[in-house]
């Protein structure tokens, strides 16, 4: 989930296979991005193509991607302050 999420933050729509764990919480297909049902390379292919050739999608589901992570606990400053406290470190 931590590299959907990052890609999100960042307003990148993904391609997600539907069983990647707790990243199938973030991602709603047609809305944040496409979950693709098989992992098969032409499944994975069709979905990046769908992007290349709409990308008004791309950027609308990049942008309710970002959305998304902004307004749910896997914000960048979140993320920085849950590592620090793990590992002990300050922030600076």
């Amino acid at each position: 989930g931590m590299v959907v999420s990052e890609a999100m933050a960042t307003g990148l729509a993904v391609v997600l296979p539907f069983w990647v764990g707790s990243a199938t919480d973030l991602v709603v297909n047609g809305h944040t991005g496409i979950v693709i049902n098989d992992n098969t390379p032409e499944e994975i292919s069709a979905a990046i193509q769908y992007f290349m050739e709409n990308p008004n999608e791309r950027i609308r589901m990049g942008k309710a991607g970002q959305e998304v992570i902004g307004h749910a606990s896997f914000s960048l400053e979140t993320t920085i302050d849950a590592f620090a406290e793990i590992t002990g470190l300050k922030k600076t």
